[in-house]
């Protein structure tokens, strides 16, 4: 279980790289088709459990019990919601992980909680842009390239929704990824950093 756990998180990887100079080039093109958003987000999760179990974190992510339909690109979708439970698996020391899926009208809501450090208000901006680090010391050897959130933030872009984080320090974070029900995919603009 171990190997194929680090095969997928090596795909996922290699996937941000990827995703990353498509946006980087102004080519991130997605596409679109109807699925269980409570699906996606749930399998996304599950991925990162052994993660989350090595560490002794409680890792919510059941799959709802109602269907939350969505029309938008379900492989973007799940790179996004495995980056930020990544995200927060990986800076949660003891605690829990939840991720939650809701429909909001016309509007999807993906919730991930955890109960880790919390980012102060004045660094919640710069968390999103590339390869940015506000860690402590001691995950720096975790695995990563820094380009989990910003990639997010870009991909959420390029489907017509937005990105928010609420965190106070030592009170942990909540990071919620807001999606039309029918998305209208573009080219995101090129506003990455260099």
């Amino acid at each position: 279980m171990a190997g194929s756990s680090s095969a997928i998180r090596l795909t996922d990887l290699v996937d941000s790289l990827l995703y990353y100079a498509r946006i980087r080039a102004g080519r991130l093109v997605s596409s679109s088709e109807p699925f269980d958003l409570s699906t996606v987000a749930t399998d996304a999760a599950e991925e990162l459990r052994p993660q989350a179990e090595r560490k002794a974190l409680t890792l919510q992510a059941e799959r709802s019990t109602q269907r939350v339909p969505i029309e938008s690109d379900p492989k973007l979708i799940r790179l996004v919601i495995v980056n930020l439970v990544s995200n927060a698996v990986k800076f949660t020391d003891r605690g829990e992980v939840a991720v939650t899926v809701s429909a909001e009208g016309d509007t999807r809501v993906v919730r991930v909680i955890d109960s880790g450090a919390g980012i102060p208000v004045a660094e919640q901006e710069r968390i999103f842009a590339p390869f940015q680090n506000l860690a402590p010391t001691k995950h720096k050897h975790l695995p990563g390239i820094g380009l989990g959130l910003s990639l997010a933030r870009h991909i959420v872009d390029n489907l017509g929704g937005r990105i928010a984080v609420r965190s106070q320090p030592g009170r942990g974070s909540t990071f919620e990824v807001f999606l039309p029900a029918v998305a209208s995919p573009r080219v995101a603009p090129d506003r990455v950093a260099p």
